[in-house]
């Protein structure tokens, strides 16, 4: 069984510390109204409040994810982003 996105996303947080992860899901949460689960079904708007977070890092953090993501459900990613990658794994 594959790990769900939303918790692939905790986990490549977890990469740059358990304090950012909980200060970045806390903020996704209680300020932009965005759960974790919304990853999947609405990656546009979770992009837009990882750049609002991040600034320009956003970008370190999306190729992160995506690489991640790749690695779990097997397929190649060609740096794509993420909207392009999750469109391919719902195919």
């Amino acid at each position: 069984m594959k790990k769900s996105i939303s918790r692939i996303f905790e986990e490549t947080l977890e990469q740059y510390g358990e304090a950012s992860r909980k200060v970045v899901i806390w903020h996704l949460e209680k300020t932009m109204g965005l759960k974790l689960d919304d990853i999947e079904s609405d990656p546009r708007r979770f992009l837009d409040a990882l750049a609002e977070i991040y600034g320009d890092l956003n970008l370190v953090i999306e190729t992160s994810l995506c690489e991640n993501i790749s690695q779990e459900y097997g397929i190649k990613y060609r740096g794509e982003g993420l909207v392009k990658l999750l469109k391919e794994i719902k195919a």
